[in-house]
């Protein structure tokens, strides 16, 4: 950075001997600086000349100005009044002069430069991006940025790695600063991760024909359940891999046929399945999961340390890594990072290859869970329960006092018949729910759902996989549509109250009903979302190895 004697100036002038200082001119430039406390403001041309570091000088004599503060100074910026410290670097500027060279006006744009790519690390005051063109680069993050999602402004904290995003840049000679971060929509989230032996590549339709699919959860692979071939449309955007090797569609479609894969799918929205990334498999290697927290990730050397089997794992661009749902890269990886790993063993050399890096935060925050008789409803504004009890792990804690409950326009109710329009949950007439007793999902004090599902002396806390799904509909793609209406668990444990353990059962069945509350983390979810393969805990009314699900919580 250059120095400036401003001491040497006078007052709301033009550097000296610059011939710029004729009666009445103007300059247009783009800000390199500004500094309202100093009063001065530097530009460069426009169209990018004037930037040579070797001509230091000349800028200063050419591009320097100095300014008084209001109300000698009009500014505006973006045509509205503004105040001299609202003109940021990379703004367009265009500086008015009086007859005797002092500056009287200043008047600014935003000159921002968009740019689209995906979040590949994100750290506490800076991310890096992958734009679009393949280049890379890293941003400094600050206080100013505005981070938007769906049409509204949000927090640094829901920008995730693996995102696709539109930037707004100011870029100066000696910075590229983001202004605002405009977050694409979750349509991009992996939804899967297949496993199955690819039959046919159709370069027409852009599709993939495979048979005998599996699923990747939590660290298993599941039968999907649908016929022995199901055919997958390619996204947009696909990566085909093999041996870290990038194909293009017509070779693989030419010579890698009959050869198990892995394949990582998103939904579009319609909400059907796409191919993101294909990459087989060699016939030779071994597979093996893993379960553990990663030590370290060296993405130069493209390896990762596991914390608790210290195995060392090779990665590369064939490996499908998600985090948080997201498709990512290695940079990705950090300290603590917990991961379902699907590693393949080399036949020759014994080195082991992460195909698969699922990262989860696997959290069990959840939102309160109350149950409690209604005293009285006010319509579309909230309603008191006599008094309470708070599900607390596997008891349910009583408090003998009234507590109130918001209504917002986000709450659901649902009694025996499925979903109750708001409008009909009143306190008056034959179909009154004053007196009901009711479950309640709460975020704090806001209801987010209201169920009338049977309680009684009968429940009881269960847990399990689910290895079985009764009711299901699909479509031809095999992805759920409605449904199901039954569960069958396996490796079964419930919670015994009087000695307090969980002890083991064999193989149970679940009714699910109209009613019945969906939980995974801290979202409400539907009965289709269940997998199989997925852990679940249940609060049921219990008839041996039988009964009616209330309350289904889904393990992340």
């Amino acid at each position: 950075m250059f120095i400036l004697f401003l001491g040497m100036l006078p007052p709301a002038a033009v550097a000296d001997n610059t011939g710029v200082g004729a009666a009445g001119r103007a300059f247009r430039g783009i800000v390199e600086e500004n500094n309202p406390q100093l009063g001065y403001i530097t530009l460069y041309n426009d169209d990018g000349t004037g930037t040579d570091p070797e001509k230091r000088i000349e800028l200063i004599e050419l591009r320097t100005f100095n300014y008084a503060p209001d109300p000698f100074v009009k500014v505006t910026k973006n045509y509205r009044q503004a105040e001299p410290g609202d003109i940021s670097a990379g703004d367009l500027a265009f500086i008015r002069l009086d007859d005797e060279g002092r500056v009287v006006e200043i008047s600014a744009v935003s000159n921002f430069t968009p740019r689209y790519g995906k979040v590949i690390s994100k750290k506490p005051s800076s991310i890096t991006v992958r734009y679009d063109d393949g280049s890379v680069q890293l941003l400094a993050v600050n206080s100013e940025v505005i981070f938007i999602a769906e049409g509204r402004v949000v927090d640094y904290s829901a920008l995730k790695e693996g995102d696709r995003v539109r930037l707004l840049l100011e870029i100066t000679p000696g910075a590229t600063v983001i202004r605002e971060v405009t977050i694409e929509s979750g349509r991009h989230h992996i939804s899967n991760i297949y496993r199955g032996s690819i039959e046919r590549i159709n370069t027409v339709s852009r599709s993939i024909t495979i048979r005998n699919l599996e699923v990747f959860s939590r660290g298993m692979w599941v039968r999907t359940g649908v016929s022995a071939y199901s055919t997958i449309k390619l996204a947009d955007e696909y990566f085909i891999y093999e041996n870290n090797r990038k194909l293009d569609i017509e070779t693989a479609a030419r010579y890698y046929n009959y050869r198990d894969a892995y394949i990582a799918v998103e939904k579009d929205y319609g909400g059907k399945e796409r191919a993101v990334v294909l990459s087989y498999i060699n016939k030779s290697d071994s597979e093996i999961i893993i379960n553990d927290s990663i030590e370290s990730a060296n993405t130069s050397y493209g390896l990762i340390t596991l914390a608790g089997s210290f195995k060392a794992l090779n990665f590369g661009e064939g490996s499908i890594i998600v985090k948080d749902g997201r498709l990512v890269t290695g940079l990705s990886l950090s300290e603590k990072d917990t991961a379902y790993i699907a590693a393949l063993r080399d036949y020759y050399s014994g080195d082991y290859f992460a195909a698969i890096v699922q990262v989860s935060s696997r959290t069990s925050s959840q939102p309160e869970i109350y149950r409690g008789r209604i005293r009285s409803i006010n319509e579309f504004r909230d309603f008191t329960v006599e008094s309470f009890s708070r599900l607390d792990g596997t008891s349910w804690e009583y408090a003998n006092t009234p507590k109130t409950f918001k209504i917002t326009y986000d709450t659901r109710i649902l009694d025996d018949k499925g979903l109750v329009n708001p409008r009909n949950f009143v306190g008056y007439g034959k179909n009154s729910y004053v007196g009901r007793v009711v479950y309640i999902v709460a975020s704090e004090t806001d209801a987010l759902l209201v169920s009338t599902a049977p309680f009684g002396p009968g429940g009881t806390h269960v847990k399990g996989m689910v290895y079985e799904m009764t009711g299901l509909v699909t479509d031809e793609s095999g992805q759920p549509i409605d449904g199901p209406t039954g569960l069958g668990i396996a490796r079964v444990k419930y919670f015994d109250p009087e000695d307090f353990t969980w002890k083991d059962n064999p193989e149970m069945e679940l009714n699910l009903l109209e009613n019945t509350i969906f939980l995974k983390g801290d979202k409400i979810i539907e009965a289709r979302d269940i997998k199989k393969g997925d852990e679940i805990r249940v609060y049921m009314g219990r008839n041996g190895n039988r009964g009616d699900a209330y309350i289904v919580m889904v393990e992340e």
